[in-house]
């Protein structure tokens, strides 16, 4: 067996292995020139700081997914099978992921999430652990095992309000294409009602071969500082007899929306295996829409 590089080394090999993997990992959604930019600094086993900045990089919400390409050293089934050759305990004493913005398509979000104190293992095998990702071979995960209790962080998120309905129309457009109707134009509003609940109002126009209506569509969202978001006082309407019988025969659909809560810790996978809740989440409407947590 050939001897192993070690792992993690210096800084730029850290660098460098985490620019490949995030490459691998949502490369498709990003234009082939664009990458983010990484800063690492190496403290032995320990990142001091580790900055993951996504400005001024567009995202792409629907991309076409490419195949993955095999790794052309392991595409033969080989008898040899990846072994864990070294394991070091580490601790990620600052992360920051920003992005100031980042854009979906052409609108632009803001994004800052911080981070200390994350206790972390690095992992070393003789082989990737998947064939087609060469990075696989190296590991930075989470240790189970260490006390999570000093782990702290903070996140926030913004879009421009005027900017809500580019994002709301770039994910229903897919949606409504799957049912053979093209989304002709939308018009949202958003109000805060009070620090936990927010007022939204959406009128959509689409079309279906011959068909033409506008479905008028009103909720409160809720928003706690646990991180669950509720959906109360829901009405979707239309003017049209079609669409308004269509509705009706959705409305168990309509009332279970009402009836069911999203949890974000549970959504993020965040409050088991050692990693921090969501919590104080908070919701402030003016020109922008921001979002802002700490995580405990």
């Amino acid at each position: 067996m050939s001897a192993q590089p070690h792992w993690p080394g210096d800084a730029s090999t850290v660098e460098q292995w985490l620019e490949s993997l995030v490459h691998q990992e949502v490369g498709d959604y990003l234009g082939a020139s664009e990458r983010t930019r990484i800063e690492v600094t190496l403290h032995g086993d320990d990142l001091a700081l580790l900055r993951i900045d996504g400005s001024n990089l567009t995202v792409h919400m629907n991309p076409e997914i490419s195949a993955p390409l095999e790794d052309s050293a392991h595409t033969q089934e080989s008898s040899e099978e990846p072994q864990l050759v070294a394991s070091r305990t580490g601790t990620i004493q600052d992360l920051i992921l920003q992005a100031q913005p980042i854009y979906l398509d052409e609108v632009p979000l803001r994004a800052h999430l911080r981070m200390h104190n994350i206790p972390i293992v690095w992992d070393l095998y003789t082989l990737p652990l998947q064939p087609a990702k060469p990075t696989s071979g190296r590991e930075i995960r989470l240790n189970e095992e260490a006390d999570p209790s000093r782990m702290r962080g903070s996140a926030d998120i913004s879009v421009k309000t005027s900017d809500l309905e580019s994002v709301i129309q770039a994910m229903l457009t897919p949606a409504v294409a799957d049912l053979g109707a093209t989304l002709r134009r939308m018009e949202v509003t958003v109000e805060q009602v009070d620090p936990q609940l927010v007022s939204l109002s959406a009128v959509i126009r689409f079309r279906r071969s011959f068909l033409r209506a506008t479905v008028r569509i009103h909720a409160c969202v809720r928003i706690s500082p646990e991180g669950l978001i509720a959906v109360e006082d829901l009405r979707v309407k239309s003017r049209n007899p079609l669409v308004a019988l269509m509705l009706l025969f959705a409305r168990n659909s309509i009332r279970k929306i009402q009836e069911e809560s999203l949890d974000l810790n549970e959504e993020l996978g965040l409050g088991s295996e050692g990693l921090p809740r969501v919590s104080d989440l908070r919701v402030r409407v003016d020109e922008n829409i921001t979002l802002t947590a700490r995580l405990l």
